[in-house]
């Protein structure tokens, strides 16, 4: 990680990064992500095209962008509220993943649609033989009553056999008036 931020820092031709899925720590991703922000060229880091805060409709799905392209979906969603359908599915974003996203998520008084089914998000990581981990599941539940135009949220495929899983979901689909479909 350090080299690629070395790199990084002197490169000024590069337009699209992806680095999903390598288990770089959360602090050298937010460094990665603030020198690609800081670059002109720079259009796009983790399949999200992150310097356009008019995108209405965004679908990362299929990406593999594992913890570290939620980082840098999170850092987007923080700072464009334009966005109304996102789909971010099939990217094995686990707990720590879900927990990234939950947090930009809170709040949202613009998005209608999210789909971040087949993400492994109650489990540590990707791999089947992973202990379960419901932290990301509650964190997404927390977000969803927070989230006042939500009307349609696909969560299926995400391991939720865990402790606790079920109540919250089932807490913030009850607390959330708009949402009609699940």
């Amino acid at each position: 990680a350090k080299e690629l931020v070395d790199g990084l820092s002197v490169n000024g031709a590069l337009e699209n990064l992806h680095i999903g899925t390598n288990s770089i720590p959360a602090e050298r991703m937010k460094e990665i992500i603030a020198l690609c922000q800081s670059k002109p060229s720079m259009k796009v880091l983790c399949e999200v095209p992150f310097k356009d805060k008019t995108i209405t409709e965004l679908d990362v799905s299929g990406k593999n962008l594992g913890v570290e392209g939620a980082l840098v979906v999170s850092d987007y969603l923080e700072n464009n509220r334009a966005l109304a359908k996102f789909d971010i599915s099939n990217n094995n974003l686990c707990a720590a993943g879900a927990k990234t996203l939950a947090e930009a998520l809170k709040d949202n008084q613009i998005m209608t649609k999210l789909n971040v089914s087949n993400n492994d998000l109650g489990k540590v990581g990707p791999n089947s033989w992973d202990d379960a981990d419901m932290s990301g599941v509650i964190a997404i539940s927390n977000a969803i009553p927070t989230m006042g135009a939500l009307v349609k949220l696909i969560m299926g495929a995400n391991c939720l056999t865990g402790e606790g899983a079920g109540k919250a979901l089932g807490d913030a689909i009850a607390t959330n008036t708009v949402l009609k479909e699940l």
